[in-house]
């Protein structure tokens, strides 16, 4: 994984791990990038008591849920970041002071632009998976799941990511994803 997205990472784990709670999480998004989120619920669903829910983002806009707050953590996502309707679901869980972190190809993109932190995903054949949309996203949900866990054991991850818990849970590094062993320490 690329240093700048390792960053943007640690950026919104960091913020989620500022707010003194986390009551859900939702994820949100259209097409393609909903089944690329998907994941996020699983792995919260089997690893974390926190409850998350994937929305389309016109549903997410138009049935808002009402547990949407300021204890909320929302995750969008557009590969172009010019989806309309996700980057209004993303103004709206902003507006309602829940933290947002979008996921897309595009710096500075409406959606971009929309959330509060934006981490950028690579695209094509010669990237590294570690560094494209499920890659970025893995990373960030690992990162998410030890820092909201009051202990750090993320069972579904795979086992050459299992050290990489030690030095995370002690803030001496980040989870990076990896192409081959999904988990690597890095210090920070």
């Amino acid at each position: 994984m690329r240093d700048l997205h390792a960053s943007q990472i640690k950026a919104a784990v960091e913020a989620v791990k500022a707010r003194k709670e986390v009551n859900e999480v939702y994820f949100v998004a259209c097409g393609g990038s909903q089944a690329v989120l998907m994941a996020g619920q699983y792995m919260f669903d089997k690893e974390s008591s926190i409850p998350s829910h994937v929305y389309t983002a016109n549903e997410f806009v138009y049935d808002t849920p009402k547990r949407l707050n300021e204890n909320s953590v929302v995750i969008s996502c557009s590969h172009s970041g010019n989806t309309p309707e996700t980057v209004e679901a993303t103004k709206l869980a902003r507006s309602k002071g829940a933290l947002t972190i979008c996921l897309s190809n595009l710096e500075g993109s409406p959606l971009w632009e929309a959330a509060e932190y934006p981490v950028h995903y690579d695209w094509g054949k010669e990237v590294s998976d570690s560094d494209k949309n499920k890659g970025i996203l893995y990373g960030l949900l690992f990162s998410l799941l030890f820092r909201t866990r009051s202990r750090c054991e993320v069972g579904c991850m795979p086992e050459g990511a299992r050290e990489a818990d030690r030095s995370f849970c002690t803030g001496e590094g980040t989870v990076r994803c990896t192409g081959e062993g999904m988990g690597e320490a890095q210090q920070a």
